[in-house]
């Protein structure tokens, strides 16, 4: 079960929220998700009241929509889970890092440089929220049913030889 951004903002313009995060990761006993920053400038003050009840569905996914799903929402753009994946592994050192030399597809350079913006600016215990998305990630994947099941299956091919 994963959070999903995608029926939210089918139903409340993306202009009202300067950062939106699906998340789901579970840190240090607490849930990191559904979180939005509004954009006040968009809301009056009865929606603002109103603000916390905004919610994301959870939703079962099959691993590729899971994937091409939107996690964040960034600067107006909504950015799907592999974008998220290939951002971090390319930028934030686990792939292959040189902050210097960084060659990013001409295609993605507007929306790499909107998440290197809000992995500076939108933060929780002094990590950058864009990192607590990434464990989401890997947290939906490492409970998912197939998964239950592979280990199952692998578990009975090694218990069998």
């Amino acid at each position: 079960m994963s959070f999903s951004l995608t029926e939210t903002f089918a139903e409340i313009p993306k202009e009202k929220f300067i950062f939106a995060m699906a998340g789901g990761a579970m840190y240090k006993g607490y849930s990191i998700a559904n979180v939005f920053f509004p954009n006040q400038a968009e809301w009056n003050e009865s929606e603002l009241s109103n603000f916390d009840s905004i919610g994301l569905p959870q939703r079962e996914l099959p691993l590729l929509e899971f994937i091409k799903a939107p996690c964040i929402l960034v600067e107006g753009k909504l950015v799907s889970r592999r974008m998220l994946i290939n951002y971090v592994a390319n930028t934030l050192g686990a792939a292959h890092y040189d902050s210097e030399h960084r060659k990013v597809p001409k295609k993605y350079k507007q929306i790499y440089s909107m998440l290197d913006h809000a992995t500076e600016k939108f933060m929780y215990e002094d990590k950058s929220l864009i990192y607590f998305e990434l464990m989401s990630i890997g947290q939906a994947v490492a409970k998912s049913e197939d998964i239950a099941m592979f280990c199952e299956r692998v578990e009975n091919f090694v218990g069998d030889s």
